[in-house]
């Protein structure tokens, strides 16, 4: 196959990258100081809530969340230290340990959701219309669905998803 460099396919994804970061940061900023988690341990607590009960083993996390191994171990234990997570032994499985989302971290999700969303708004939203937003959800989620060989319930479909919480089949 040959590689058309003005594809606009390739073009396509040049900018959701760059937005992607350039939003991110800016959320990033907005936020710092203002909720009681950082992007990274919404991300993993969402990950957790996520799962059947609020509770995923440690070894899953890194598959539903953006963060890597050894982010997944070093937010874990920084959010075990606050209270918003607990870890249990898993029984079958001596080795392994599952993160479990406590009624603490639920409300420092809730609460950091509150900001979070304003800035996803702000940042994002404001540059598309409902429709325009509705069809770019549809676009990503066929790439995520081609990926994981499952969809996501949409966003928007219960008040726990208004959150932004979404219930997946899991990967993340």
């Amino acid at each position: 196959m040959k590689i058309n460099d003005n594809d606009p396919r390739l073009l396509a994804w040049s900018a959701l990258v760059e937005s992607f970061w350039l939003v991110i940061r800016a959320i990033e900023a907005n936020i710092k100081n203002r909720t009681p988690l950082s992007l990274e341990e919404y991300d993993l607590l969402l990950g957790v809530s996520r799962s059947r009960n609020a509770k995923i083993r440690l070894s899953d996390l890194a598959e539903v969340t953006t963060l890597t191994r050894s982010g997944v171990t070093r937010i874990v234990d920084r959010l075990v230290d606050r209270g918003l997570v607990s870890k249990e032994e898993c029984a079958e499985d001596r080795r392994g340990a599952f993160a479990v989302l406590t009624d603490a971290g639920r409300e420092a999700m809730k609460e950091t959701w509150r900001e979070y969303s304003r800035e996803i708004l702000k940042n994002f939203g404001e540059n598309f219309s409902r429709a325009e937003a509705e069809h770019l959800q549809e676009l990503l989620e066929r790439v995520i669905g081609s990926l994981r060989g499952t969809s996501l319930v949409k966003i928007g479909r219960s008040s726990t998803q208004k959150r932004g919480i979404r219930k997946s089949n899991s990967k993340t």
